[in-house]
């Protein structure tokens, strides 16, 4: 399986081509194709706070769990536990704290995992292809890719979702695919989460100058609280 190689003008400076059709599948399979697969219980509880909790490989995400089963999950009450790697507006903080004195609701808690497309972003723009990219970017490539990453993306989840089963919490675990900014905004205010725990990969400022910060545009663009449960390295 031959895979891509950089072209010798770079990706901005190479003249365009019409897709071919394969490459056009390949774009509808694996970047326009909306992906949502519940990895664990997909069961929907109803009449319960949702946390989410965004994930990935990172021991930014693991801690990011820990910290949701010890502060946020009431296991008297039974709570349920869902992860999203990959908002529900304006009544999220009365439903979550102002309880004075009695039991917090149960809670669902979903894990999401997003994970990359198969086909990235520089290599195809629109319907037009890069020629030195595009012709070995081939079925066989991208298929390959695409199954490599959903493995991923299922065992992450399915490895952090034993955490939370082994508290006697209930769990869901979603795996998108695409931006995980835009994927996790729209599929908290989907499954109307009350709350949404992330991480911090730590990147430094070069980092985040490049590729910004997911937390930071979390923060900015749901409309429920968002908690950066940051883990400090020793």
């Amino acid at each position: 399986m031959t895979q891509p190689t950089q072209p010798p003008c770079g990706a901005q400076n190479c003249p365009k081509m019409a897709a071919t059709s394969e490459q056009t599948a390949l774009v509808d399979k694996f970047v326009t194709t909306a992906v949502h697969e519940d990895v664990l219980d997909h069961t929907v509880q109803t009449g319960q706070r949702v946390i989410a909790i965004a994930v990935d490989e990172t021991p930014e995400a693991s801690h990011a769990v820990q910290w949701t089963l010890e502060h946020l999950v009431n296991l008297q009450g039974n709570d349920q536990v869902c992860f999203f790697m990959e908002a529900h507006g304006g009544c999220a903080s009365s439903r979550l704290f102002a309880h004075h004195g009695r039991s917090v609701p149960l809670a669902q808690v979903v894990l999401i995992n997003v994970r990359p497309y198969a086909v990235p972003s520089n290599y195809v723009s629109a319907a037009e292809f890069y020629p030195a990219y595009s012709n070995a970017f081939n079925t066989e490539y991208v298929e390959a890719m695409e199954h490599s990453n959903r493995e991923v993306s299922h065992n992450i989840l399915k490895k952090l979702g034993e955490t939370v089963l082994a508290k006697g919490v209930a769990c869901r675990g979603i795996a998108l695919r695409g931006d995980a900014r835009d994927e996790i905004a729209l599929k908290v205010k989907e499954i109307h989460a009350d709350i949404l725990v992330t991480g911090t990969r730590g990147e430094g400022p070069f980092g985040k100058a490049i590729h910004g910060s997911l937390s930071d545009y979390l923060i900015h663009h749901v409309d429920i609280p968002v908690v950066v449960a940051k883990l400090h390295h020793k």
